[in-house]
């Protein structure tokens, strides 16, 4: 299931068709409820040339998903060995070894959702944690105390 929208959509849901993958490939869109979608996941992978903080990873480790992901922008600051792969922006290859990875072993896809499920409860996490923190930024930088 790809999850999400974009100006490319069209031209990938043609190019499922080519390669034949179109029945076991479905596209949905956009969404409000990314949760219903990554409940039902094994993996998260995340193949962007450009991040800066994805927040859909901390999403993944909500629900004990392993993250395999490019390493572009803040990734390195949340996927740590314990809990996924990170590989180079572009190479597919190294990706796919990762997802493989993965699936051909359930003792380290399940070490890693768990682990992935105690670090979502880490405070960097927490919504109202992240709030105070923007909070005492904009504070600081308007000089109010």
């Amino acid at each position: 299931i790809v999850v999400g929208d974009g100006p490319l959509r069209g031209g990938l849901e043609e190019r499922s068709k080519e390669i034949g993958v179109d029945s076991v490939l479905q596209f949905v869109g956009a969404t409000n409820e990314p949760y219903l979608y990554l409940k039902s996941a094994d993996i998260f992978l995340l193949t962007s040339r450009w991040e800066a903080l994805p927040i859909t990873i901390a999403e993944a480790f909500q629900v004990g998903l392993p993250v395999i992901a490019t390493d572009t922008g803040g990734v390195r600051e949340l996927v740590v060995p314990e809990v996924g792969r990170i590989q180079p922006v572009g190479d597919v290859e190294a990706l796919s070894t990762s997802v493989l990875e993965l699936c051909n072993d359930g003792v380290l896809q399940k070490k890693m959702s768990e682990k992935a499920i105690e670090i979502s409860r880490e405070n960097r996490f927490s919504i109202p944690f992240s709030h105070n923190l923007f909070e005492e930024t904009y504070k600081k930088l308007l000089g109010i105390t």
